[in-house]
């Protein structure tokens, strides 16, 4: 028997079990028993496999996740041996009796889910409505029978369990569906409405509209509803973000309507997302004219998915749902385009040929080349250096996905669909659960960096997998629906699986290496620059396996990349001109000299730091007390050096420590500059910015630095340089933003500056004596700084961007 919470209240008190390789529940006899005692073969793996299957069963039937009494409970059955019948009857009915309610609860709600989807598909026949706002009628229909899933009617089965009368619930939801599918579809034949489509804001409104907070339908005069433009236009401005708009709103919401008047899968696409489309990331409202811009630049992508669909019918639905699920963000131009042609010309022959009898390394390819084919156009086409993150990745993943299953015959996808249904997914299945359950600190032969990108792809791997599955049921009229598999505890990889996860783990890696690589070529333009380039991808890749923490992106693997030689340099300066503050000579410092050249720092509540040394002294003296009332002169010596540390910081110093970690990081080798800034200071156009706040949540101050220059690009180091490439156009931009702890400041209030190793370190830095020759004198510089006059400004982010134009 097939393990359900029913049929565990059915196994015999004196039998033993075991779980099959299909999945039923096997009655364990000595053949079993005798292998299990001597752990012969995978027998002791089926018994974990039951006691996971149970766990399993029971978590689902009530809707849960974990269950630390059921844990508890379980974790105590022999692993060695078969698990008794009567032990887990009596675990599953205490667990029965203790979330007797949630069972009652998740059992309903999935014979209501059945039925409202047959609905779903009624109107959605009868009315020519888009089938992609399936969600949005779902939600509707569950409001209207909620009454009755709240109070379902109940019985008793044999074992005296109180359980659903599904008779009697199943006539009672079929009644009063089938009532209010009428009234629904009585609707959109009206023509004192205009025949409204069934778009998403319009069912929103007649979700709110005609039904009260119980479900119960209030309005049974369709002559007191609205046309469809006015009741979306309603929804839309009742929008929390869009009511404080005033006329602004209103009018950026007639002008949406009125661009999509007579065209319903614009209009669609426009009022699906209209918040993200009417409204800033500031939560201010858009001008027409910004408006129209991004109107304009989604009605082109809906002109480039039909155009596509002239000569492939089947790239139109794919791509409206993407432009429906974009968040309002338009592709640019041309770029579905070579998402297409990408799809429709990868290599997916792996998953063409499954079927019943595919292997499990087999399946594992076959999904792979999905996977493999999304990543690979993702970057070939440049999507993943536009869309950026995991969220705004789903569109146009989901769009080549589509595009791609689309292109399996018929015979192909019932083959697929075999497969999946095969023992041998079921085993690629478990492997996946197994290594999900693992985390990202326990798989064998990833570098710890890469643990939470493994575990990432891992389980992009299981979704493309169920997404596969969902696609081609729904293509093949089947429930769209996937079950999840049974989780198999192997302790060790078989020879299958040992390849499989080494596909798993290569492909981690080429996903690291993508994302390094398109963020270098992203920001570092110029073929003269060539050499930077491709010595920069290296170096980031290596050192991306060794960082301590989890890789989160490109940029923090820069940031970090970068941290040590920018720290070492901006630590030596701290310390040098702290010297000078607390031996009274402030106009020798730097921060003296920058400030009177009309430094620019900008300062909380959009203040700016005075010009004048003496006024922008108390200024800081007051953002380091959060008194506005206090000079300088008026701090304890603790208070002061807080201020001084702030004036080491804004200065040329920081900028310099910046710019000289970057160019190590650029150079391929670390001899010195192949690239510099160019000109005399006055012709460089060479600007720099800080920025001094306070985090809203830790209180610490923060700094932000933005720098500015043309540059050169030179043929070789030293005395002989000679400039390659120059032009004014040229720019490099860089920047870094850092926390500065408590504990940073407490550190240098209590140092002893006498001991500071100043000229030998400052002989290391202009190549002297010993250290003429040295290419790697921040190293150098690094191991001369002791640990007491460390100090370590908490980076949080580092950037970079390098163009050569001609």
């Amino acid at each position: 028997m097939s393990v359900s919470l029913n049929n565990l209240a059915d196994l015999k008190s004196g039998n033993d079990y075991y779980l099959s390789d299909s999945g039923n529940i096997e009655k364990s006899g000595f053949i079993h028993k005798f292998k299990c005692f001597f752990n012969i073969g995978h027998s002791r793996e089926r018994v974990v496999n039951l006691i996971n299957e149970v766990q399993k069963t029971l978590l689902h039937s009530a809707g849960l996740v974990n269950s630390r009494d059921l844990n508890s409970q379980l974790s105590q059955i022999s692993r060695t041996t078969a698990v008794s019948g009567e032990v887990i009857k009596n675990i599953a009915a205490q667990f029965r009796t203790v979330n007797s309610q949630r069972i009652i609860e998740k059992d309903t709600e999935s014979i209501a889910n059945g039925i409202i989807n047959t609905y779903v598909t009624d109107i959605q026949v009868k009315s020519g409505s888009n089938i992609r706002n399936s969600n949005a009628l779902h939600s509707l229909l569950e409001k209207v029978v909620s009454d009755i899933v709240n109070n379902p009617p109940l019985t008793t089965d044999k074992h005296k369990n109180k359980v659903i009368d599904r008779k009697q619930l199943n006539s009672t939801l079929r009644e009063r569906l089938f009532n209010e599918s009428k009234f629904i579809l009585k609707i959109t034949n009206s023509e004192e409405l205009g025949k409204p489509k069934l778009s998403t804001v319009y069912l929103k409104y007649l979700k709110d509209k005609v039904y009260d907070r119980d479900g119960s339908r209030i309005i049974n005069d369709i002559t007191e509803l609205k046309p469809q433009s006015e009741a979306e236009k309603e929804v839309m401005l009742k929008d929390s973000h869009l009511a404080r708009g005033g006329k602004n709103a209103e009018d950026a919401v007639n002008y949406l309507l009125e661009r999509s008047e007579n065209d319903d899968e614009l209009r669609e696409i426009l009022t699906k997302n209209y918040n993200h489309i009417i409204v800033r990331a500031d939560a201010q409202i858009r001008s027409l004219d910004a408006l129209k811009k991004k109107i304009d630049g989604i009605k082109s992508n809906l002109l480039e998915i039909r155009a596509l669909g002239i000569d492939n019918k089947k790239i139109v639905e794919p791509g409206l749902r993407a432009l429906e699920a974009s968040n309002g963000r338009a592709f640019p131009e041309g770029m579905l385009t070579n998402l297409c042609n990408g799809a429709l010309n990868a290599d997916i022959k792996a998953l063409m040929e499954l079927n019943a009898n595919s292997s499990e390394i087999e399946i594992y390819k076959g999904v792979d080349s999905i996977s493999s084919a999304v990543i690979t156009i993702m970057h070939e086409t440049g999507a993943s250096e536009i869309f950026d993150d995991n969220e705004e990745r789903f569109p146009p993943e989901e769009f080549i996905t589509d595009i791609l299953i689309s292109r399996l015959s018929l015979e192909q996808q019932q083959s697929v669909n075999q497969a999946f249904k095969s023992g041998n997914n079921l085993k690629f299945q478990n492997l996946i659960e197994k290594l999900l359950d693992a985390g990202s600190g326990g798989l064998p032969d990833i570098p710890n960096s890469y643990g939470d990108m493994a575990i990432f792809m891992i389980d992009k791997l299981q979704n493309i997998t169920n997404s596969i599955q969902e696609k081609i049921n729904i293509r093949l009229g089947l429930n769209a629906t996937v079950n999840y598999p049974h989780y198999i505890g192997f302790t060790k990889f078989s020879p299958e699986e040992d390849d499989i996860y080494r596909g798993i783990c290569a492909n981690v890696k080429k996903e690291i290496k993508y994302r390094l690589d398109s963020f270098i070529d992203k920001n570092i333009e110029g073929e003269e620059l060539g050499k930077q380039k491709a010595s920069l991808k290296e170096k980031l890749l290596d050192f991306s396996a060794k960082i301590k923490t989890n890789f989160k992106s490109p940029q923090y693997v820069f940031s970090c990349f970068i941290k040590k030689d920018f720290a070492t340099i901006l630590n030596h300066s701290i310390m040098e001109e702290l010297k000078l503050l607390r031996s009274g000579k402030l106009q020798d410092s730097y921060f003296y000299k920058d400030v009177i050249r009309n430094l620019d720092v900008n300062m909380p509540d959009g203040k700016k730091l005075s010009n004048d040394p003496l006024l922008a002294q108390n200024e800081l003296a007051q953002f380091v007390t959060d008194n506005p009332n206090v000079n300088f002169a008026e701090l304890d010596d603790k208070n002061k050096d807080k201020v001084y540390v702030l004036m080491t910081l804004l200065a040329q110093t920081t900028v310099q420590a910046l710019n000289k970690g970057v160019m190590t990081a650029i150079e391929p080798n670390r001899k010195g500059p192949l690239i510099e800034t160019s000109g005399a200071k006055d012709e460089r156009n060479e600007t720099y910015s800080f920025t001094l706040q306070k985090d809203e949540r830790s209180k610490y101050p923060n700094l932000s630095v933005n720098y500015s220059s043309n540059f050169s690009v030179l043929n070789t180091n030293g005395e002989n340089a000679q400039t390659i490439m120059t032009a004014p156009q040229s720019k490099i931009i860089t920047s870094v933003s850092f926390d500065l702890p408590p504990q940073f400041f407490e550190k240098i209030s209590g140092m002893n500056l006498d001991e500071y190793p100043s000229d030998e370190i400052n002989k290391v830095l202009s190549n002297k004596g010993e250290y003429k020759d040295i290419s790697n004198k921040y190293d150098v510089v690094s191991e001369k700084i002791t640990q007491e006059f460390t100090v370590d400004p908490l980076m949080s982010y580092a950037g970079l961007r390098l163009e050569l134009v001609h």
